[in-house]
């Protein structure tokens, strides 16, 4: 199943409400201009890096959301029809990258052989067990040979140890952060060249933090050959937590329904339905959403019809409410019910 995340957009309504007719959406075909997508959007860190913080803008992804809007707006349905490489950390210190440079190394990691890819296996196969799930979380996957490589990535963090707690709280003090993946990496002590193909091997802890939901099925990751030495992963456990989006000036906290909301209809029987925008890149961003509602809101102000004071709204079907309709949250909770939380093996 693929992540997305979806702004659907419904006319106001405040007479009788006959029964809506399904918007039968597509999300596997949508048409070129509702997709949108954000600058810099990564589904995971460069193998082998060992810092990679703060990858993802909220405030610049609500301005990509605001200007697809300004360029494409949504008209009424009843008239209308990769994994990107990212850069090293700065933070990383100077000559990291150089032919033979020294590389960084967790503090404390977990001690054992790691000589070779086989003995590394063998040494950390079980570190991911019998460590406690950090309060709010739900494990999702233990002990895996690959790393998470998924959309909404917002960040890489390297640990002292191995320690989920630790983890969780970045992801707890991370924007739009629900679910994290802590591994041990295998990497080389030098960065591999022709006068050091081989270099001798560090274990390094690793924490990633994304902001949509995972499963054991997305740890795809399992490391690569670097000239003559072999990156490699182990004990990769995954967690995460119910999100709960935070206020959004104007609207009201969006309502836990069991599936995808049908617009309703008007009542003199036209379509309350407007259309849709995905952010497929993106992590859960309600805020995103907002955004792209009250834009498509001020395009309908200056390019309303005739009749004065009179345009197609961004709001509730509900009469007199000004809360809009979230599909994302919906969705969000449909795919979190969907995947199997099978532990890896």
């Amino acid at each position: 199943m693929q992540s997305l995340i979806a702004f659907a957009a419904l006319l106001a309504v405040v007479n009788a409400i006959p029964a809506p007719a399904p918007q039968l959406i597509d999300f596997s075909a949508p048409p070129a201009d509702a997709v949108v997508s954000s600058p810099g959007a990564l589904t995971g860190p460069p193998v082998g890096a060992f810092s990679q913080p703060d990858v993802y803008s909220p405030t610049k992804a609500n301005a990509v959301a605001a200007a697809a809007i300004a360029s494409k707006p949504l008209t009424s349905a009843s008239k209308s029809k990769g994994l990107r490489k990212g850069k090293g950390s700065s933070s990383q210190k100077r000559g990291v990258n150089d032919p033979c440079g020294a590389q960084p190394s967790s503090a404390s990691p977990p001690s054992g052989d790691n000589t070779s890819p086989q003995s590394f296996y063998q040494t950390f196969a079980n570190v991911g067990s019998n460590v406690p799930t950090p309060s709010g979380y739900t494990s999702v996957f233990t002990n895996g040979q690959g790393s998470i490589s998924e959309v909404g990535y917002l960040g890489l963090y390297p640990l002292d140890s191995y320690d989920p707690q630790a983890c969780a709280t970045l992801c707890d003090q991370k924007d739009l952060c629900f679910a994290f993946n802590i591994f041990v990496e295998r990497d080389p002590s030098q960065n591999p060249a022709a006068s050091c193909m081989n270099p001798s091997p560090i274990t390094n802890v690793k924490c990633t933090l994304y902001g949509m939901p995972i499963s054991a099925n997305t740890a795809t990751n399992t490391g690569e050959t670097r000239v003559s030495f072999q990156i490699v992963i182990a004990g990769s456990n995954g967690y995460q937590k119910i999100p709960v989006p935070d206020p959004i000036p104007g609207f009201t906290l969006p309502v836990n329904v069991p599936g995808a909301i049908n617009a309703p209809s008007a009542a003199d029987g036209s379509n309350t339905y407007m259309g849709y925008k995905l952010f497929p890149n993106d992590p859960f961003n309600p805020a995103q959403c907002a955004t792209a509602c009250l834009a498509q809101n001020a395009y309908n102000v200056k390019h309303h019809a005739s009749t004065p004071c009179s345009y197609q709204a961004c709001v509730s079907p509900y009469p007199f409410s000004s809360v809009i309709v979230l599909l994302i949250y919906t969705m969000m909770l449909i795919f979190l019910n969907s995947h199997s939380s099978t532990p890896m093996s």
